[in-house]
């Protein structure tokens, strides 16, 4: 919360921040211990309310606010981004997810071929309410997917795209040469998938993730079962590899969280041996 703070006024170039600072223990212990909230139905009937008779201190209320979860979807426009895809080969589920990690926040898109849609009701229904895309036929459009994330591009700052080379190459190769995405290639073994996997578990646990009550998510993260090696590492699969329940959007999610964490190597103000606080008034 007091790097949000921080962050959020160094760039707007004005703000008080130490009204805000000497606030967050008590804006965060309200919002995440003693408060009855719910980021999910913030306007619910017997919610506890928050006055701020302090104006200096809005940056920390917004703060706090972040953190627990209180995202619109709208605010995420033109924000920065990473993506994960997991390309179905031919009849499965296409699930794409971006992660933004300054919000916590996720958005999962999927595409069904209309022949798969017809094995499981539920898709139909999804689709119905904008949750999915059916692709005309038997097998996944991979055209429609690539003009979905070109459209999405126009909408998010998608810094980059995570993807397993074993069956997405020449997709990645596309994206990349004729539309100028940048293409990570994300094997999906424990290697590459064991950090972002116990990073989201923590999210999770600490309650951060916002996915906005996506429905099939949902549904996906309860078919999540973890699978660990000797050495302690651990990846998503599904309870049996053959069993109609699906996890792929979940699987979008950590590789999107993997490369977003590849990314915070790189240096922030925070990082300057010569940052000064007082910059922050210009």
């Amino acid at each position: 919360v007091r790097k949000n703070i921080v962050t959020a006024v160094y760039h707007a170039h004005s703000g008080h921040p130490g009204g805000s600072l000497s606030a967050a223990d008590i804006l965060t212990y309200l919002y995440f211990e003693e408060m009855n909230v719910e980021p999910k139905d913030p306007r619910k009937a017997d919610r506890d309310r928050f006055v701020l008779s302090k104006g200096h201190a809005a940056p920390g209320l917004y703060s706090a606010l972040a953190e627990r979860g209180y995202i619109d979807k709208e605010e995420l426009k033109g924000k920065k981004c990473f993506a994960g895809i997991d390309l179905s080969s031919t009849r499965d589920i296409t699930a794409l997810v971006l992660y933004f990690p300054e919000y916590y926040a996720c958005l999962p898109f999927f595409w069904v071929p209309e022949f798969t849609a017809t094995k499981k009701l539920e898709y139909k229904m999804w689709n119905k309410q904008e949750y999915c895309y059916l692709t005309q036929g038997n097998v996944v459009n991979y055209e429609e997917i690539r003009q979905k994330i070109l459209e999405l591009k126009e909408i998010y700052n998608i810094n980059s795209i995570a993807y397993d080379p074993w069956n997405a190459a020449q997709f990645a190769t596309n994206l990349s040469d004729n539309d100028g995405f940048t293409m990570i290639q994300f094997r999906q073994g424990y290697r590459s998938i064991n950090e972002p996997s116990k990073e989201l578990e923590k999210i999770l646990i600490e309650k951060k993730l916002v996915h906005f009550n996506n429905p099939i998510m949902r549904w996906m993260a309860s078919n999540v079962q973890v699978k660990d090696d000797p050495a302690g590492n651990i990846k998503p699969i599904k309870a049996n590899k053959d069993s109609p329940q699906k996890i792929d959007g979940i699987v979008a999610l950590i590789m999107a969280l993997g490369i977003s964490i590849q990314a915070r190597e790189e240096k922030s103000m925070f990082d300057d041996p010569n940052f000064d606080i007082g910059k922050i008034y210009g």
